[in-house]
Order: C-alpha cells, then structure tokens, then sequence
C-alpha cells in the first residue's frame, strides 16, 4: 500500500484552528454572557405579574405546600435558569408559580355549587299536619329545583362540576357544609332555602327560640369556606335583606361576594315544578362589599 504525504497546506490550516479555537471560544463565551446579563436586566424591569405578592414563598397553594419550589429559585438551583442569574431577587419573572400562586387558581376547572335547605317549621307540633305549614318539605323541594336549574345553566359543565344538595337543621351543620373541603372544586355557588329573619337565618325545626337552629350575625367569623373566583349567593328567606346590617350584607363583607336576600318577608307561590319563593313586597336584592 502506497503511503501519501498529507499536504503541508492542511497541516498549516489545523495549526491555525487549534491556536485560533480558544480565543474564538472565549469571545464567544463572553458575547453569550453580555446577552444573558443584558437580558436578564430586561427581563428584570418587566412587571409581568398580575399579583405582585410581596414574598411569594409565604403563600400556600391549595394544595397545602408552600411556592417556594427549589426549582424554581435561581440562586438556590441556577441549573437551568442561567438565562435569569444576576437578576437579584429569588422570584423568576417568567415561571408559572411565583407569578400565579396555585391558591388563586382552580388547575382542572372543576367547581362546586352549594344548595341548602333548611328543616325548619314553625313550631314542632306544626310538623306535617297540613300542606301548608309542612315548609321544610317545600325548603327541600326548592333546593331540588334549584339544583336542576344550575345543571341546566350554560356555566354548568356536567364533566367536571358538581351541584350538592345538603340539608341544614342547625347553625352548625350550615358553618360545617360551607366549610368543607370538596373533590368536586372550589366553591362557585351558595343557595339558601330557609326561614330567616332581619340578621340571621333560621334553620331547624324545633322551638322558635332554640339558639342552636339560628345562624347569627355572631357565627359569621366561624365561616372559611374555600371560594372560587365569581362565586356568589343567595339568602331565600324571610327578610334576609333587612337589618343593619342585614345577613345578606353581612355575609357579603365577611365573604367578599354578591349575597342576594330578600327586602320583607316571603311567601310560596305555586306548586310542583312551578313552585317558587317570592318576596311580600319589592323584589330579590343584591348586596355588595360595604366600601
């Protein structure tokens, strides 16, 4: 086999890229350094994020765990996030969970929709003795027709959310249900079918003055419920629009939503699919935040 002299040509252009390569190397290192520091510094002076939370890691999603992801702090974990290294602040101006904290959002789009109805009578000997005073009955009724309404309702997505018709006798049984934490989403909607009176509700059967029947402008403090953005309510009671304030208001400041109630007392009207809860005089008022 005939050996061939590799060309003196070639030889002079390999030394010249080896000798050359480092510099060219390093020039190049730096311009990518100056372009991530001077976007960095760009990216820095963007208020991209609608919330702005003053420390961001203090926040807890919904889930229960805190924001402050490792992964996600370029000073604890740079790997990955060179592009934002030297911007000072442990917050990435372009992540998902430091600009929108999980706790303000409902990931899978489910919601939950509320229907109470009272057991509530007149007296306890009134219980079922006429058509006429057997209210609970007529309570639990609405709450079914209201549900059918809400599933019917153009919001209503029968994949994901969900209407609970849940009956409430006592204060604490209401406090216990907006309370909850449920697996079908956050709260979207509150529907109370109940006597009532100007500040509070009336919820159970039994002697007119048992206390423990009674949700009182003093059990308001005892409501956290988990809210979904939107959510609203309604008080379908006997003058739950009246006072000062009026439960419907009060409900309203302590949840930060629209509370409708009525402005006198109410009455049934109708029966079977057309039975309905109107008020005496005036019509369904809606009550915002007291500014």
């Amino acid at each position: 086999m005939t050996r061939r002299a590799v060309p003196t040509a070639f030889l002079l252009f390999a030394a010249a890229l080896f000798v050359v390569g480092p510099a060219e190397a390093s020039r190049t290192t730096d311009a990518r350094s100056s372009l991530a520091s001077s976007s960095s510094r760009e990216l820095a002076s963007l208020e991209l994020s609608p919330l702005e939370p003053a420390d961001s890691a203090s926040i807890s999603s919904r889930f229960g765990f805190a924001e402050d992801l490792s992964l996600l702090d370029v000073e604890a974990c740079p790997c990955g996030f060179e592009l934002f290294g030297g911007v000072g602040t442990k917050r990435c101006a372009l992540t998902y969970a430091r600009n929108n904290p999980l706790k303000y959002v409902d990931p899978d789009g489910r919601l939950t929709f509320l229907v109470f109805h009272g057991r509530g009578y007149t007296a306890t000997e009134l219980k079922g003795t006429t058509a006429g005073n057997d209210v609970g009955r007529s309570f639990q009724l609405l709450a079914q027709k209201r549900k059918a309404e809400i599933e019917k309702s153009k919001s209503f997505n029968s994949k994901k959310d969900k209407v609970l018709v849940l009956s409430a006798g006592k204060a604490d049984e209401f406090i216990k249900g907006m309370n909850a934490k449920y697996a079908s989403g956050d709260i979207k909607g509150v529907d109370v079918f109940s006597h009532a009176y100007p500040g509070g509700l009336n919820l159970g059967e039994g002697a007119v003055g048992d206390p423990s029947k009674r949700f009182e402008l003093s059990d308001l403090a005892n409501l956290t419920p988990q809210l979904a953005p939107g959510a609203r309510m309604g008080l379908f009671g006997c003058n739950t629009g009246v006072g000062s304030p009026s439960i419907a208001q009060a409900l309203s400041d302590r949840l930060g939503i629209p509370v409708t109630g009525a402005p006198s007392t109410t009455r049934l009207k109708g029966a079977g699919d057309d039975l309905a809860i109107v008020p005496d005089h005036g019509d369904w008022v809606t009550f915002g935040q007291t500014p």
